[in-house]
């Protein structure tokens, strides 16, 4: 499907010079587009049959409504078809809508109607209905690398027994201050008012531990970003087995610039007090995350990124009324996964770690103080959902991930792994690096109309010991031809066995 529409976002909202002025329901005439629709042909729709746009007006829908039709079906097809056009389900509770400039004014009231902190996202959420959770529901000892290969990483995993994880982490008594001595008194640390969704600045992990424990604390604060491999705490922390088998830092990034250059991702230390809330995201790069649960719990909000989901997401991130609006309300389904410390009755612990798989679309709230480690990580198993979400970051202008953190640069020292050992969704990423590189590539050339400062952004992301992007591509590509070929010629003997075994069968009969 191409989208006519042409602009630095996948929005449905774009200026009228940006676009085809006409679509096949615009009138026509010598005066074929009055005044009154030229001022209304922003917004566009798609028919999800024959995938043709049209201007919203122009079939008679308010360009308002578009967000909130999940499918839809033009005359044309639906003359043809039995498909109708649908609507995203709604809640039949009024819908919360939280203001952050009335925030950022001091009006809570107007805000939240009376509500405080973090107790305003409570009572949005339980307005709200979500859907039981269908994900995989495993023992640690069964995540393998094999059973990721042969089954996809496609959907968030639970882990509800973390024997066989190989993995170690903190005692569950583990304190705020006990971390604050581990990483360091001094040391700095990003706080988020959860109320405002915004970055409080000048805390340090000494007063973060002094508010964290304070039983008569009034606000509502959230800590989410402190990176901790390159302190004394990392020592308490082992990650799972199967992140360290994914993860290309672990096995692709030359050891020599460990020391002095990677991406810091690997270890997160997150401590929420109670309603502590994070709006919903993709992780960065469209990193994978394990997320480990030392005490407390964790409500998570899942949307699976469909096509439909990202475009929405993107709309939603891009749009100025984003704090006006509840993600969710925008989609067919959100599930939701509860988890928290605990133990059954033969003392092994349950509902402890969740590993994200790219992409996801996820928002969070704590229902009790809690403390978690985490870590992001990429991996052959995601590469067409990095290479997607990178560039929504890119057409979104989200700029989270600094120097000393970019995670392209993986994509450019990827280990050569012998062709066997691929799987098919292995070289389905590859191929779509592959394709991504070339466009990069492209972009280089001075002709290609992309800006001095876009081409200066590609080759800063370039590895240092990449003399030869084109050279390096060009490799790529006879690599993958020649497994695909393997791959081709496999295939090609077992179907001419199989051809063999139906007709002795048939000889016998």
């Amino acid at each position: 499907m191409t989208d006519p529409i042409q602009s630095s976002s996948s929005s449905i909202e774009v200026k009228i010079e940006q676009q085809p002025l006409t679509c096949p329901s615009c009138p026509t005439g010598p005066d074929a587009i009055p005044v009154w629709l030229r001022d209304r042909t922003e917004t566009w729709i798609e028919c999800d049959n024959c995938d043709i746009w049209y201007h919203a007006v122009c079939v008679n829908v308010d360009p308002t409504d578009v967000e909130r039709i999940e499918n839809y079906v033009c005359s044309k097809c639906a003359q043809t078809t039995t498909q109708t056009t649908t609507w995203l389900r709604t809640s039949t509770r009024e819908h919360s809508r939280i203001n952050y400039a009335d925030l950022d004014n001091g009006d809570m009231a107007a805000c939240t109607k009376g509500e405080r902190g973090g107790n305003k996202w409570k009572k949005l959420l339980e307005e709200k209905r979500f859907t039981a959770n269908r994900f995989k529901k495993m023992r640690g000892s069964e995540l393998t690398l094999e059973w990721v290969k042969k089954n996809g990483f496609d959907e968030p995993i639970i882990i509800e027994d973390a024997e066989g994880l190989d993995m170690v982490m903190p005692g569950a008594d583990t304190t705020v201050s006990d971390i604050a001595v581990a990483v360091g008194l001094d040391h700095p640390v990003d706080v988020i008012d959860v109320s405002t969704q915004q970055e409080l600045q000048g805390w340090t992990m000494e007063s973060w531990a002094a508010f964290f424990e304070d039983p008569n604390r009034t606000d509502t604060l959230n800590v989410i970003s402190l990176e901790v491999s390159d302190t004394p705490f990392a020592s308490q922390i082992v990650r799972p087995r199967i992140v360290r088998e994914l993860d290309w830092i672990e096995n692709v990034w030359p050891r020599h610039l460990r020391l002095t250059e990677y991406p810091k991702v690997q270890l997160y230390c997150l401590m929420s007090v109670k309603d502590s809330y994070t709006d919903f995201h993709i992780d960065f790069g469209g990193t994978s995350v394990f997320y480990h649960i030392i005490r407390g719990e964790k409500n998570f909000y899942f949307i699976e990124p469909t096509p439909k989901n990202m475009k929405r997401y993107e709309s939603w991130i891009s749009s100025p009324d984003q704090s006006l609006n509840f993600f969710a309300d925008f989609v067919k389904e959100c599930q939701i996964v509860k988890l928290k410390t605990g133990n059954t009755m033969n003392n092994r612990n349950r509902l402890l770690l969740r590993i994200i798989p790219t992409g996801w679309i996820h928002a969070v709230f704590t229902p009790a103080d809690s403390i978690v480690i985490g870590g992001n990580f990429l991996h052959s198993m995601g590469i067409s959902g990095q290479l997607r979400t990178f560039e929504l970051e890119r057409r979104a202008h989200v700029n989270i991930i600094d120097e000393k953190t970019d995670n392209n640069k993986p994509y450019g020292k990827m280990k050569n792994d012998a062709p066997h050992s691929l799987c098919s969704t292995e070289i389905d990423g590859l191929t779509e690096l592959t394709k991504f590189l070339r466009r990069q590539l492209a972009k280089l050339d001075k002709s290609s109309g992309v800006s001095s400062e876009e081409r200066k952004a590609i080759r800063n992301a370039m590895p240092d010991n990449v003399t030869d992007p084109s050279q390096l591509t060009r490799r790529l590509q006879r690599r993958l031809n020649r497994v695909l070929i393997q791959r081709l010629e496999v295939a090609k003997d077992e179907l001419e066995a199989c051809l063999v075994r139906m007709k002795r069968e048939r000889e016998e009969d």
